[in-house]
């Protein structure tokens, strides 16, 4: 698992923050300065929706990359499948679309082909969502 995320340390420095958890669940963490730092939700909140789906529902032969994005974005199914997580479940979604200022959090699960998923804060910012029926 591989998440980034922006913040200001304690002296007031924005810097960007790296975590990494490998196979056998060893966690390094690491830093660097950058110049400005856009501010994002804190990651406790996914690392919450991911711990109520459950890691080892993702599986050990799987990468997940979590990172904050903002702009215009665009996730569509025909290119991969887009879930919504959401209460420990994956809900299909067929294209979400954002023009936005605000940092969504991407979650990237890939083995052979990738998934996006998405949580229900990063759906309140999107400027179209349609569900898969």
């Amino acid at each position: 698992m591989h998440l980034e995320f922006t913040s200001k340390n304690s002296q007031g420095e924005s810097r960007i923050y790296y975590v990494d958890v490998n196979t056998l669940g060893i966690v390094k963490t690491y830093s660097k300065p950058i110049r400005d730092s856009q501010h994002t939700m804190h990651p406790a909140y996914i690392f919450n929706e991911l711990d109520e789906y459950g890691l080892k529902n993702v599986g050990s032969d799987y990468t997940l990359d979590i990172s904050f994005e903002w702009g215009d974005l665009e996730f569509d199914s025909s290119y991969g499948d887009v879930y919504l997580l959401k209460d420990g479940g994956l809900i299909p979604l067929e294209k979400v679309i954002f023009h936005t200022n605000l940092p969504i959090s991407r979650i990237l699960v890939c083995k052979s082909t990738c998934e996006v998923w998405l949580t229900q804060n990063d759906l309140s910012k999107a400027e179209e969502v349609a569900f898969k029926s």
